[in-house]
């Protein structure tokens, strides 16, 4: 009974963030939005330190290329390249 309550909590949370922050959950790549609400929903008890603590160790050793910053996410939004 638990485990359902919980489940209908993350599921009526995730629903009001559609509404209210995310507007729209894109169709090209929705397991990204929910994965990204599932983490600051994971965390919500977390303080900010202890949140930039985690990215920072979680991006330690990698990399960020500018191919991957240009890359094509979606419909052309008319900004110049």
């Amino acid at each position: 009974m638990a485990r359902t309550r919980g489940i209908e909590n993350f599921r009526s949370a995730l629903n009001r963030a559609r509404k209210d922050t995310l507007h729209e959950i894109g169709p090209k790549r929705p397991d990204r939005c929910v994965a990204g609400f599932a983490g600051r929903h994971n965390d919500r008890d977390a303080s900010g330190l202890d949140r930039m603590v985690g990215i920072v160790g979680a991006t330690a050793g990698r990399r960020l290329r500018r191919h991957d910053l240009i890359a094509d996410n979606g419909p052309h939004s008319g900004a110049q390249a």
